[in-house]
């Protein structure tokens, strides 16, 4: 693949926020078990819900990065 064809991670980011987040509604504000990460729960267009983690990248040491998973509702019983 060429210089030209790869992507920047800012770039897919963007296009994951544009195919995912965009038109959604934030529901609440989310906070990890150990208190050390935050982020948001959001209900999608696609009528999943999503929980945006805000990270500082991929492994969590520097600048810039959302993790965003499809959250999964725990079934009682």
């Amino acid at each position: 693949m060429g210089a030209a064809n790869k992507r920047t991670l800012a770039q897919a980011m963007a296009e994951e926020i544009g195919n995912t987040l965009v038109g959604g509604t934030i529901s609440n504000a989310i906070l990890s078990t150990d208190c050390r990460e935050y982020g948001f729960k959001v209900s999608c267009r696609d009528g999943k819900t999503r929980m945006v983690w805000v990270m500082s990248d991929e492994e969590g040491n520097d600048t810039g990065y959302l993790q965003i998973t499809e959250h999964q509702e725990k079934k009682e019983g």
